[in-house]
């Protein structure tokens, strides 16, 4: 039984795509079809939101092992166009055409093709005869009459929109649209997670799209801290209101056998460890496990069959359309189970990072290696902190903006042995001790200051204590912000802001994730805001930001 479009991810080692093979030869009876990024003119950007293009490397292996895991294992490959917001023009078309042909020519007879103009133009199949079209999940297909008129207009394969998992009366009305069309294929995504309904899903798309090599992918831009990270916190039973199949087998064979979908379509085409959870869940299938992901144990864990809530809900949602706004029952289910809670401390730094940007701060005069929006967090966190350490305070620019907010203790600590200058070409006056002092009297309230002018990690730390916010502006290497989180982890409080300057730079987040495993603390909330460097408009060299608990 073929049933599992499963992607290949163009960012694979070798170890790792030799396992891949390994995978396909084992499971290839299972395995309806192989997609992979196409990065062919004028599809040079996609809606996952990798930048290469076809000259480059990345691009030009993934087209080469799709046509070797082809011819090796018999098994499909289908070339994936995802971007509707390239133009759906003649002139468009024509060019595709032009460019796709070496690889029909090579043996590719499978495409999604974003456009239905482009499809209806019949011009697709003049010049490749054999191609199987597929749409595009882009599209949001939700209808039956949708169905019905994309396979009028010429596609052999619809990708359903992911939220008619939960619209049992719509899969029906989708499955009698396959009496007209005998040959169609309907397919349905699996294991994305993305919330249904999603209201910023097109907005998603549209930024990745569109993205450059400047721009960060949607999740590390600063526009997403008002959706996925945010929600992820706030609803503690957002896991039950994804739109992701559940994990009983039976409903995904109850979705072939009896709701007419032919394929599903397993995530991770540019996303190595999505991919890996998709192996893992074919593997699961072929071993006949009732249960094909663990994500839901907690849920499952009730020995008590007959009253599991999350049984209940298993049935609720096979046609609750996502009306999560008249409903409430995934919230029902979440609140008759125990288990921990975010604390109020993590919900508002969710919140501060969602809302900083409206915050009304003094502009300052103060010279730094900062903009207004990073001040802006600065004094925001700092209003809620009661203790506040800044490693790496330069001239005060940021700071200023600590004492603006007044908390009960800020320990100031740099060597100012330095001179960074910025990359833009402006000189900052000399970094040192008396200018620092002199720039950050005229902001001091109520707080109590210790300034420690010396190597961070010659500070006496008994004179600091229970640190609720602590922000980190000092080197930049893995090893030096590891070492630094671990060093000072013993005066954190038990539960601590974590603010990590300049997460553009290489070393930043994989240092600062070291020192938190090192210090043996848990992550509760983590957000990561990328942008061009030095952007004066934007948050600077971007920021990490986290809350962490003692263990």
């Amino acid at each position: 039984m073929q049933i599992f479009s499963l992607p290949l991810n163009p960012k694979l080692n070798p170890n790792q795509f030799n396992d891949y093979c390994q995978f396909l030869a084992d499971h290839k009876h299972w395995i309806y079809d192989v997609y992979f990024t196409s990065r062919i003119p004028p599809f040079n950007q996609d809606a996952m939101g990798d930048v290469f293009v076809l000259h480059e490397e990345g691009a030009r292996s993934c087209i080469e092992n799709a046509l070797m895991i082809q011819e090796t294992f018999k098994i499909p490959v289908s070339a994936t166009f995802n971007n509707i917001h390239v133009r759906p023009d003649q002139k468009n078309l024509d060019i595709f055409i032009k460019h796709f042909k070496p690889l029909y020519d090579a043996g590719i007879r499978s495409a999604t093709i974003p456009h239905t103009s482009w499809v209806l133009t019949g011009q697709l199949k003049k010049h490749f005869p054999d191609l199987f079209i597929k749409n595009t999940i882009l599209r949001e297909v939700k209808l039956a009459s949708e169905v019905y008129d994309l396979a009028k207009a010429g596609f052999n394969y619809i990708n359903l929109d992911r939220d008619l998992m939960r619209n049992r009366d719509e899969l029906f009305k989708i499955k009698k649209v396959k009496k007209h069309f005998p040959n169609l294929k309907i397919s349905l995504l699996a294991n994305e997670g993305c919330t249904g309904g999603c209201p910023i899903m097109p907005e998603h798309y549209h930024y990745n799209c569109t993205r450059t090599k400047e721009d960060p992918q949607y999740f590390n831009s600063a526009i997403a801290r008002i959706s996925c990270s945010k929600w992820d916190i706030e609803d503690p039973a957002i896991m039950l209101k994804t739109a992701n199949l559940p994990p009983w087998r039976d409903d995904w064979i109850e979705l072939i056998d009896k709701c007419g979908i032919d394929t599903i379509k397993m995530h991770g085409r540019e996303n190595i460890d999505r991919l890996a959870e998709s192996m893992r869940i074919i593997n699961r299938f072929s071993k006949n496990n009732s249960i094909l992901f663990e994500t839901f144990d907690e849920y499952l864990q009730d020995t008590n069959l007959k009253e599991r809530p999350i049984d209940g809900w298993r049935k609720k949602i096979k046609n609750c359309k996502f009306d999560c706004w008249d409903c409430g029952y995934c919230d029902d289910v979440y609140a008759k189970k125990s288990g921990a809670k975010h604390s109020e401390k993590v919900l508002s730094v969710v919140d501060t990072v969602a809302f900083h940007d409206n915050e009304v701060l003094k502009s300052t005069d103060i010279p730094g290696l900062t903009n207004e929006r990073v001040r802006k967090l600065i004094y925001s966190l700092s209003k809620k902190a009661s203790n506040v350490l800044e490693i790496g305070c330069f001239l005060g620019a940021t700071s200023s903006a600590i004492l603006e907010g007044n908390p009960n203790n800020v320990y100031f600590i740099d060597h100012f042995l330095e001179n960074t200058q910025p990359a833009n070409g402006k000189q900052l006056p000399l970094n040192s001790k008396d200018e620092f002092i002199k720039n950050i009297k005229r902001y001091k309230r109520d707080s109590e200051c210790k300034l420690f002018a010396c190597d961070m990690f010659a500070v006496d730390k008994t004179e600091i204590q229970n640190i609720d916010l602590f922000f980190y502006d000092g080197p930049h290497d893995i090893f030096t912000t590891a070492r630094a989180v671990n060093f000072f982890s013993d005066v954190f409080a038990e539960e601590v802001v974590l603010v990590f300057d300049d997460a553009n730079f290489e070393g930043v987040v994989e240092g600062a994730r070291k020192g938190i495993e090192l210090s043996n603390l848990n992550i509760a909330f983590e957000k990561i805001i990328l942008n061009s460097l030095e952007s004066e408009d934007e948050w600077w060299n971007g920021l990490y930001i986290l809350v962490v608990r003692k263990k």
